[in-house]
């Protein structure tokens, strides 16, 4: 990618981190944050977005399936949709100043599923696999 924007004289920055917690002061930066994945894990930055006040378009992966409401925490497009999650990005951008439902919504979402918000769901789901005393 860098390669790529040198070549085609696109400026940009890039910063590697020593402190994975220093991440979210990148996101003062952005407007939006799009994940165009065909196939993902996560993505992590799903929940950072969202935590971090960042509108959020994504296509159907991961755990966008499962965290993202269309419209009500943020924007969910099929995986290679272009035209449609070029639409989204411009209504979320053009919105920006009624999207404040929605960026609390959202908020509310990465809260809900941050890792001490999870650690009583894996130990009811957990319970009867392992032993209480193994965690």
């Amino acid at each position: 990618v860098i390669d790529g924007l040198a070549r085609m004289k696109i400026p940009y920055h890039h910063s590697n981190l020593t402190n994975y917690s220093d991440l979210g002061q990148y996101y003062n930066a952005i407007d939006l944050y799009l994940v165009t994945s065909r196939e993902e894990g996560g993505p992590r930055a799903i929940l950072e977005s969202m935590a971090s006040g960042i509108p959020l378009v994504t296509s159907k992966v991961g755990q966008a399936v499962d965290l993202v409401a269309h419209g009500l925490n943020g924007w969910m497009v099929n995986v290679g949709e272009v035209s449609e999650a070029a639409y989204w990005v411009k209504y979320a951008l053009e919105h920006r100043d009624s999207n404040s439902e929605i960026l609390v919504n959202a908020y509310r979402t990465a809260v809900d599923n941050c890792y001490s918000a999870q650690m009583p769901k894996w130990r009811k789901f957990m319970n009867g696999f392992i032993s209480q005393s193994e965690y």
